[in-house]
């Protein structure tokens, strides 16, 4: 197995790990996610005003006029904003405005805690980062792949092709990265190196921001049992992977594409999210939910769970390029890679 303690991001954490006590850090951090979140979410509501200004001119007049008693005008407003929120618009000023979570996090991490770029993940030469991004990103596209061709095979699913905008399907490419970024910075860039350390068990870092990764997507549509124990499973991959690569750019290339290969190009559900533009439209068959995620999307069914633990034995076990007998397999040493 691979010795995960020899990570050059492990070696960042000392002396630098920050000035902060664990608590102060924490309960700061969840002050600084909360805000961003906040903000990260007014380009969707401005996205919805934008598509039904009238709907909303009427609902405030009627409350505002005392036509509407209080609870009918929050519940015609809570229906509107239900009924705006799966429009590809708003999907994806959603996700773009996730771009509030990668800046408060870094804002943080450095001008308050005193942390490193290194030792958030971020520190690494061009060549290197951009390599470790495109295996990423390789890695999800064939992982998210490979899960619904088992899913497919066993008639648990079916893709049928879709008519969508180009144009649509490049900008929610973008958006993706920028999400799937937003996510590994705060989980596994900041939260997961705060656990560690030289001498400390790696695993308890990684087994912390797994949990709390699952955590931020209980509220959900569709979440279940198999989907939590998936997200935690996810969160492993990914942060063992930054710590293998000792950066973060392998686990937001994998992230980001994962996503989008599984809303923007095959068309399923992304964590219990309304459907989007996609080259293709996926069907879960409902009487394969265990199988296929249901509702909340592939990440909800068993198939994913194979994969995953699959993703997850293999960084920990493969040998590095040009060590060994395996020589020429996925990983490099970190100094390499």
């Amino acid at each position: 197995m691979y010795d995960f303690s020899k990570s050059p991001l492990i070696q960042a954490q000392y002396p630098r790990g920050g000035k902060l006590t664990l608590l102060s850090r924490m309960l700061f951090l969840i002050l600084v996610y909360f805000a961003a979140n906040i903000l990260s979410s007014l380009p969707s509501y401005i996205a919805m005003l934008s598509l039904a200004p009238r709907e909303f001119a009427r609902v405030y007049i009627a409350a505002a006029g005392g036509s509407v008693a209080q609870g009918g005008a929050a519940e015609d407003l809570s229906a509107l904003l239900g009924a705006l929120s799966g429009e590809p618009l708003v999907s994806l000023a959603q996700l773009l405005g996730t771009v509030a979570v990668i800046g408060a996090t870094v804002l943080f991490a450095v001008c308050a805690d005193g942390r490193t770029f290194a030792s958030l993940g971020l520190r690494t030469s061009p060549r290197k980062g951009t390599l470790c991004y495109l295996f990423g990103a390789f890695a999800g596209a064939l992982m998210l792949s490979a899960t619904l061709g088992i899913c497919v095979a066993v008639k648990a699913a079916a893709v049928n092709a879709e008519t969508t905008s180009f144009g649509w399907v490049c900008l929610f490419l973008l958006a993706f990265l920028i999400q799937g970024f937003a996510e590994e910075i705060f989980i596994h860039g900041y939260v997961m190196t705060v656990f560690l350390a030289p001498g400390r068990n790696v695993w308890v870092g990684v087994g912390i921001s797994s949990f709390l990764f699952a955590f931020l997507h209980l509220g959900n549509d569709g979440i279940g049992f198999i989907a939590i124990l998936n997200l935690c499973l996810f969160g492993t991959l990914a942060g063992l992977l930054t710590i293998r690569t000792g950066n973060l750019w392998a686990a937001a290339g994998l992230h980001s594409m994962w996503n989008f290969m599984q809303g923007n190009f095959f068309g399923i559900s992304v964590s219990g999210a309304s459907p989007m533009p996609s080259v293709f439209r996926s069907v879960l068959f409902p009487d394969s939910e265990r199988v296929n995620g249901g509702a909340f999307g592939l990440e909800g069914g068993l198939v994913v769970t194979l994969v995953i633990l699959l993703g997850i034995l293999a960084v920990m076990y493969l040998p590095a390029r040009g060590t060994g007998k395996k020589a020429g397999t996925a990983f490099e040493s970190s100094e390499r890679f």
